[in-house]
């Protein structure tokens, strides 16, 4: 018993994330068919015309170059998602972390408010990986922290390209309050992200 037990963990490690999608590439174009469709048919309703139009008016040099730019935020981020794993757990290959990570962000594009793709990666960690779900959810979350600081970056310069508009003296306030309070929300975020018994609770 044990001996099969072995065999088949051997495998799986030996298994890749592109081997599980060729295994169950029929769900998957069915799944990203619905998709499309919902996709396409908001196009339609939002006018599609002028999606086109606004298409054709793009710079393809301009274009091209933002692919070139996200590609390489894309092995980034996994890079260092891979990078907060080892720490955790054992982390599996970067193309394996990669393909997961391509997967929660399909997760967060058609889920609404974004919020479908964390909770997906670390459940398709669990199942290719065997790495508990709350591991692989603290490691997302931990991963987040690291966009939370350009975020409090903008916020602050946000603060004083305020003062320069030309808005009402209530408003200006009622702006800046609320940025300040989102700044110190995310501040106990990372505060949390840090230190282990506030994140642990």
């Amino acid at each position: 018993m044990e001996e099969i037990e072995r065999k088949e963990k051997e495998k799986n490690e030996n298994q890749d994330i592109y081997s599980i999608i060729r295994d169950n590439k029929k769900s998957i174009i069915i799944s990203f068919s619905i998709v499309f469709g919902l996709v396409f048919t908001i196009l339609i309703l939002a006018g599609i015309n002028d999606v086109i139009n606004t298409l054709k008016r793009t710079n393809l040099w301009i274009l091209a170059l933002t692919i070139v730019i996200q590609i390489f935020v894309y092995l980034l981020w996994a890079l260092r998602w891979k990078i907060i794993l080892d720490k955790m757990d054992q982390s599996p290959k970067f193309i394996n972390v990669l393909g997961i990570l391509m997967t929660s962000i399909f997760g967060n594009n058609i889920t609404p408010g974004s919020i479908g793709g964390e909770p997906l990666r670390a459940y398709v960690l669990k199942e290719y990986n065997d790495t508990p779900f709350e591991v692989g959810l603290a490691s997302t979350m931990a991963d987040r922290v690291f966009e939370i600081l350009p975020f409090l970056l903008m916020s602050i310069l946000a603060v004083f390209a305020l003062l320069s508009w030309y808005l009402d003296i209530l408003s200006k306030i009622f702006l800046i309050i609320l940025i300040l309070v989102t700044i110190f929300g995310f501040s106990l975020v990372i505060y949390a992200g840090i230190n282990k018994s506030v994140s642990e609770k």
